[in-house]
């Protein structure tokens, strides 16, 4: 059974809401709180109010929020199907091609987890090594 999502309103303001984060993988999610005004389209979705309002967080989060992120599924430790360098530790392949030109493929399904140990990071943002 599909869980209901969890659906976010605001008395205080009358206007819907979309708050939106760009993930350092590259994925982007979107999180709607919504006002008194906004329309009910079925049990689980609304539509906003004529006068929504969008905001960004501007900073790349590095943690992806998705749940199938490759990027995430490889512990940011992957071999570029592409051209085969590894250890590629960002989500956009650091090697170089045959002719000399930058890979810059980005992580996909293909790409190989790298089997190297895993070197923990002081991340100061958590205060804790990932």
């Amino acid at each position: 059974m599909r869980a209901l999502p969890q659906v976010k309103f605001c008395n205080d303001d009358a206007v819907c809401i979309s708050y939106g984060v760009f993930y350092r993988c590259g994925h982007y999610t979107r999180d709607w709180v919504y006002c008194r005004d906004a329309e009910r389209r079925r049990f689980d979705e609304f539509e906003a109010c004529e006068d929504r309002k969008y905001h960004f967080i501007e900073d790349w989060i590095d943690t992806c929020a998705v749940a199938d992120c490759w990027y995430e599924l490889v512990d940011r430790r992957w071999q570029c199907c592409e051209c085969e360098f590894k250890p590629n530790r960002t989500p956009t392949c650091e090697g170089k091609e045959e002719n000399g030109m930058p890979c810059n493929h980005h992580v996909c399904q293909f790409c190989h987890p790298d089997q190297l140990p895993r070197i923990p990071i002081y991340d100061p943002a958590i205060g804790d090594w990932r």
